[in-house]
């Protein structure tokens, strides 16, 4: 893991050390990036770059050096101390360490965005083998966690019993198989910015949300149905309900979705200038965040779910058997209840 980081210095009290000169985003919304919270800061990992050595930023020099040295050695910790930026030599003092550290960052990451969808047949992960996992991994590196450090894993119900062939038939067709001979005015197919809801809501593939635009007896009806996560939990608190947001050119509608089987629908009167332009998104109120750039985008999602697939693949083809020497991976926990590990 040696080799050379940049320090640099943000504003007066930020600090930001990492492998490339580039300063960090707002990791917190970013579904490509692995975080986890140290003393003074947090450390990340972008999951698609595959880099071993992280950036680190922090505000809290004193409390920092707790563990810069550790993942980043000597000459950098020192170089912080005497307030100094560039590029400096990088050998931690501590590799394994940092190895747990991603670990943790990862099955953090997992907990919040593995894009489980009975559509794409990508399985939910098993809460309780990724608690334990996390639990495992932060009294392993508890040298350079944050003091007050207490992950908080979603709650989740047991997977329902389904398959791909009736959820894709759902999204697929939901709305055409329910408007019968009525005048179909537009419909669409897409997905959803996963930073718009909590995990266990919906289903993350690209084709679980549709909608559609159809007229009835002089009205003009909107109706939106999206596939509900496969591990949903039926008692669900209403406030952690998904909405629809539909916007014409002219009008707003915000549409609260109700569960009903494994789909969260609903519908209503179509607002103005529906008939010439209309857009669909989903979001959960009061979550997520405001941005709309690419970092939630479908291309971003898209190369998500193929790092997923691809772990899932090295797991079952590398210990078909299910029994690992190690501690469980959450990529193993995520097919554990699926193939009988």
């Amino acid at each position: 893991m040696a080799g050379t980081v940049f320090v640099q210095r943000p504003t007066e009290s930020m600090w930001v050390v990492g492998p490339t000169a580039a300063s960090a985003g707002n990791a917190g919304a970013e579904i490509d990036t692995a975080v986890v919270e140290v003393a003074g800061g947090h450390l990340e990992w972008r999951l698609l770059e595959e880099e071993a050595t992280p950036t680190a930023i922090f505000d809290d020099v004193e409390r920092a050096q707790q563990w810069l040295w550790a993942v980043f050695g000597e000459d950098v910790a020192l170089a912080v101390a005497d307030s100094s930026v560039g590029q400096f030599a990088s050998e931690p003092a501590a590799p394994e360490l940092v190895s747990r550290a991603r670990r943790l960052a990862y099955a953090l990451w997992a907990a919040r965005w593995w894009p489980a969808s009975i559509i794409d047949d990508i399985p939910p992960l098993d809460a309780e083998l990724l608690e334990s996992e996390i639990g495992t991994l932060v009294l392993e590196c508890e040298s350079i966690v944050d003091d007050e450090f207490d992950p908080v894993l979603p709650p989740r119900s047991s997977k329902m019993a389904s398959n791909a062939d009736d959820y894709a038939l759902a999204a697929g067709s939901l709305a055409v198989a329910e408007r019968g001979g009525l005048l179909v005015l537009g419909s669409g197919i897409g997905g959803v910015d996963w930073r718009q809801t909590p995990p266990g809501v919906v289903d993350a593939s690209e084709r679980a949300l549709t909608w559609d635009l159809f007229r009835d007896k002089g009205t003009t009806t909107i109706r939106v149905a999206i596939v509900a996560a496969p591990d949903i939990d039926p008692a669900l608190p209403e406030y952690l309900h998904p909405h629809a947001r539909i916007v014409t050119e002219s009008a707003l509608l915000d549409l609260p979705l109700r569960l009903r089987g494994d789909t969260w629908q609903a519908d209503a009167a179509a607002p103005s200038g529906a008939e010439t332009a209309v857009t669909v998104s989903i979001s959960v109120p009061g979550f997520g965040t405001d941005r709309a750039d690419g970092t939630g985008g479908a291309v971003v999602r898209e190369q998500v779910r193929t790092l997923v697939r691809t772990r899932l693949r090295r797991v079952s083809i590398a210990d078909p058997s299910g029994v690992s020497e190690e501690p469980l991976l959450a990529e193993v926990a995520a097919v554990a209840s699926d193939l009988d590990f």
